[in-house]
């Protein structure tokens, strides 16, 4: 309960569309701008934004699926996302930008 609001079935919703996505991408049926297959996954994020992804992806490596390269870049500075992107293709890269504190839309 949030301020006197059920929020589950909220959240269940949005978990569902998570699982759904991840595994579209995982499959391949999520494709890139020019259709063709997602290979490479960039993680954009600072802190806790940065750092439980990486855990989680380091942690779960064994069970990735062997066409996903996971990219992580946790420094404003520009440096570590310029040799990430020497690495990638945009037309095959899905982008994450992951933040506490992104805007929020009004209610």
């Amino acid at each position: 309960m949030v301020d006197g609001e059920d929020v589950m079935p909220k959240v269940n919703r949005v978990l569902q569309r998570m699982g759904e996505f991840a595994h579209e991408v995982r499959s391949g049926s999520w494709l890139g701008y020019t259709n063709q297959v997602i290979t490479d996954v960039v993680n954009i994020g600072i802190g806790g934004s940065d750092l439980g992804p990486l855990t989680m992806c380091t942690a779960l490596k064994p069970f990735g699926h062997p066409r996903l390269n996971m990219h992580f870049v946790s420094n404003v500075d520009g440096s570590q996302l310029r040799d990430v992107l020497s690495k990638v293709h945009p037309e095959t890269t899905l982008f994450i930008i992951a933040s506490k504190h992104l805007p929020r839309r009004k209610r």
